[in-house]
């Protein structure tokens, strides 16, 4: 146990609101800028590695231990994928 713990004074819980208010605002300034580029701020990171022609589990696991959102977001990365191929191979055909 803490016997000679002093509360902070009202000054400094001022300056710490107050830096904790620049923070955000800067944090959200920033998040504002990436969303104006088309970049999602809040996403979760990837369980999926695009590797070339084909898309692996970060950690490996086999497709029968995949939970059913780790199965939805294979899908929706090769959903992805085949339309950017499809997109690269009309645009070379045509040239």
């Amino acid at each position: 146990m803490i016997l000679d713990y002093e509360l902070p004074s009202e000054d400094v819980k001022q300056a710490r609101q107050k830096y904790l208010a620049s923070i955000k605002s800067e944090q959200e300034s920033w998040n504002a800028e990436r969303e104006r580029q088309g970049e999602t701020v809040h996403a979760r990171r990837s369980k999926f590695e695009d590797i070339g022609m084909d898309i692996v589990h970060v950690k490996g696991i086999p497709i029968e231990y995949w939970s059913d959102e780790e199965i939805e977001e294979y899908h929706d990365l090769i959903e992805k994928k085949m339309s950017e191929m499809s997109k690269c191979t009309i645009i070379q055909g045509e040239e």
